[in-house]
């Protein structure tokens, strides 16, 4: 499924989602009024609308409990990227209370890691990999700050902060790393397309005097559980897509923020 969502255009994944449930439901349709017309619902309509009430009510919690889950591990991220970002900001601001024997080497460390990050390793978070360099360059540098002993008892306040501003970025990184992964594994996807197969097969035993209305509505139905699935699938891989989180923050630190030397 990633290499459909990265490589198709949004276009083309909503057409095949909707028109591929859609064209599933016709296929039920058909077979019902097939093979299955004895088990259609003729005199018990109002039995069946029970139990289709309580099929929907709880396809319809199913997948909003889903997508709620997968929505809030996508925006989580999205606000990691942010905050990392800006905790690097700080951070490479704050080393300039420090001598240039660490200063100077300290940012350019600290630029080559942001250029490794938003150019190499942003790719790799697509299949939820880490760049061996950045992990390197990140390394270096926490060892370079945590080698430093102040001078004097006035800097220890600000080289005590440098030390949280930095494990605070390694852990929003580790979160990054880890989040790339998907939610939603085989197994689950596989219950959820079971589980929409099952809803749309079962609207398909009501008789209906009007076969073309009952044609059109089970289309209807199977677009509206298609973009289901493309809300799910766009979201669930959080760095790839139409919908995958820019490294865009990473790049405006070298762009607008730190100035060149």
């Amino acid at each position: 499924m990633l290499h459909c969502v990265d490589n198709l255009p949004t276009a083309a994944i909503i057409l095949a989602l909707v028109g591929g449930f859609s064209l599933a439901g016709q296929i039920c349709l058909w077979i019902n009024m097939r093979w299955l017309r004895p088990l259609r619902f003729h005199d018990a309509t109002e039995l069946g609308e029970i139990f289709s009430d309580a099929i929907g009510t709880i396809f319809a919690l199913l997948f909003a409990l889903i997508t709620v889950a997968v929505w809030q591990n996508y925006d989580r991220l999205d606000k990691t990227v942010s905050n990392e970002a800006n905790t690097l900001h700080n951070i490479y601001c704050n080393l300039a209370v420090y001598p240039p024997a660490v200063r100077d080497p300290a940012r350019r460390i600290l630029k080559q890691y942001v250029h490794q990050v938003a150019e190499v390793e942003w790719p790799m978070l697509k299949d939820g990999r880490q760049d061996p360099v950045a992990h390197r360059v990140i390394t270096a540098f926490d060892t370079l700050i945590n080698a430093y002993q102040p001078a004097t008892i006035g800097e220890l306040p600000r080289h005590t902060e440098m030390l949280h501003l930095v494990d605070a970025c390694r852990e929003m990184r580790h979160d990054r790393l880890q989040g790339a992964t998907t939610c939603l594994d085989q197994p689950m996807w596989l219950g959820l397309f079971t589980c929409a197969g099952l809803f749309l097969g079962y609207a398909t035993f009501f008789a209906a005097r009007n076969s073309r209305a009952h044609r059109v509505m089970v289309g209807f139905l199977g677009a509206a559980v298609g973009m289901v699935f493309y809300m799910l699938l766009i979201y669930n891989y959080p760095f790839a897509g139409p919908a995958g989180i820019s490294p865009q923050p990473f790049r405006d630190l070298v762009q607008r923020y730190w100035v060149i030397d």
